[in-house]
């Protein structure tokens, strides 16, 4: 009988307060849908990590923009059917191609959800999948920060949950951010939603028009051309110096005095 010199190594059993979860951003732009599916439940379960523990929810969390941009192989987008219970005699059905159409981040997350675990803990890690078909874009300008979305649409303009006439009543600031939209061409082909805080009316314009700009970009690559003629892209770094503690203003010192 041979003997054991070494001890055994022990598996890692994690617990609960022990999991510290981080963020994927997955582009779901021109990826077939089985296999993108395929590698967010792998992250969603945590089964990437060396700490994977089946009783535990391991996994992290995974942003997926860009979600009606999927494909499927073959013919698919025709022949594919999804199926639900509505409580009357026959079951309603929808081809792939009109899901996408009205909702396409349940495609993605039907698939994702059938590829978890059938327990507990799959519910707990589908909360953990954030789908987007909105194109996503952040702008800056001195202490202003605007969250902006685009999406097809028919020109509708919503900041901060209220329309862009209520909240820059200034002719000024309306235009400067609805310039953008009309340069390339597309104020009544898509649906803005911002959210914006910090600063005051120049400074949140100047947020909101950059970051149209930059969720533009990602709605149509194709248009980068026509942001870059205006410098749209381009971040404006200028900011008010503050006034320095000791000093009169921000580089106003005070006069020597010898005495």
């Amino acid at each position: 009988m041979r003997t054991i010199t070494r001890p055994l190594q022990r598996t890692t059993q994690l617990k609960p307060a022990d999991v510290e979860a981080q963020w994927f951003h997955v582009d779901a732009t021109d990826r077939v849908v089985g296999r993108l599916a395929a590698q967010i439940a792998t992250v969603l379960m945590g089964k990437h990590k060396p700490t994977y523990t089946p009783h535990v929810d391991t996994g992290d969390f995974v942003v997926v923009t860009n979600v009606e941009k999927v494909r499927f192989s073959g013919k698919k987008w025709e022949q594919k059917k999804y199926a639900w219970v509505t409580g009357y005699t026959r079951q309603r059905t929808i081809v792939a191609a009109d899901r996408l159409e009205k909702k396409p981040e349940l495609i993605l997350q039907e698939a994702v959800r059938r590829m978890l675990p059938k327990n507990k803990l799959a519910y707990a890690m589908l909360t953990k999948l954030k789908l987007y078909a909105d194109a996503l874009g952040t702008g800056r300008r001195k202490t202003s920060v605007a969250r902006v979305r685009i999406r097809s649409g028919s020109g509708k303009i919503t900041i901060n949950n209220r329309e862009i006439d209520d909240f820059f009543p200034i002719p000024q600031y309306k235009n400067q951010v609805l310039a953008v939209l009309e340069h390339c061409e597309i104020a009544d082909k898509v649906d803005v939603v911002i959210r914006v805080h910090g600063g005051g009316l120049t400074g949140q314009a100047g947020a909101c028009l950059q970051g149209i700009a930059r969720a533009i970009l990602k709605h149509d690559s194709d248009l980068e051309d026509k942001l870059r003629e205006k410098s749209f892209l381009t971040r404006d770094s200028r900011m008010k110096e503050r006034k320095k503690p000791g000093l009169r203003g921000a580089r106003r010192g005070t006069q020597f005095s010898k005495r």
